[in-house]
């Protein structure tokens, strides 16, 4: 698979390049950009049709398409698989392998999406950790389908490691971005026209002057 954008220059990642202006997309209307791309992979970030910001790390080819995507506060990674001539009927589900190089496949269950040619499965939290790892190592992806007759798809992985972690640097940029800015400084106590200190004085203060006693008188005939 290669992916529909072949740019491969570094990008410095910030959230304004990636959510900014995004996060008012019309309701249904999803405006998601990619930001950068390496090897057969592409990083892409932005907002779904439900107004949900999101990181995807994705890949192409010919009718077929495959994304591992994060969406702000949530505690999985979702997988949606894709081929333009697919017709799932509404409430499907069907089973979907996927092995990274020689490694025991990846199971789970597929469902139906509101795109007839979509499918989606989870990955779950006690199991991401897992699943990046294989992930950004492979140098192949085997998905299989095998409730269907659908051939097993093999997809390279080249690029897939420096993606996996931009969108490791997507995710943490959109959790800052969810966080509500203020016009203050929360931490800070009001000003002062004075200091806690001592004190302060106009002029140094001149020490008293320290009393001289008279010496005694010598007696008579002596000399200093």
């Amino acid at each position: 698979m290669r992916p529909t954008t072949t740019g491969r220059r570094n990008v410095a990642l910030s959230a304004a390049v990636l959510f900014g202006g995004l996060a008012y997309a019309s309701p249904g209307q999803a405006l998601v950009k990619t930001i950068v791309a390496r090897g057969d992979w592409t990083l892409a970030a932005g907002v779904d049709e439900g107004g949900t910001q999101v990181c995807s790390a994705a890949t192409t080819g010919t009718q077929i398409y495959m994304a591992v995507k994060i969406y702000a506060n949530s505690p999985k990674i979702t997988v949606h698989i894709a081929k333009t001539n697919w017709r799932i009927p509404s409430g499907s589900q069907t089973r979907v392998f996927m092995h990274f190089d020689q490694r025991s496949p990846w199971s789970g269950v597929a469902y139906a999406t509101k795109h007839a040619s979509l499918l989606e499965t989870t990955i779950p939290l006690s199991s991401i950790k897992s699943f990046v790892g294989q992930f950004a190592g492979a140098h192949e992806l085997v998905v299989a389908f095998p409730d269907g007759n659908e051939r097993p798809w093999q997809i390279s992985m080249r690029g897939s490691r420096y993606i996996m972690g931009r969108l490791a640097d997507c995710v943490s940029l959109m959790a800052a971005s969810q966080r509500p800015t203020q016009p203050f400084a929360p931490n800070a106590g009001p000003t002062q026209p004075f200091s806690n200190g001592p004190a302060t004085q106009p002029t140094s203060p001149v020490p008293a002057p320290v009393p001289v006693e008279p010496k005694p008188p010598l007696p008579q005939g002596e000399r200093i």
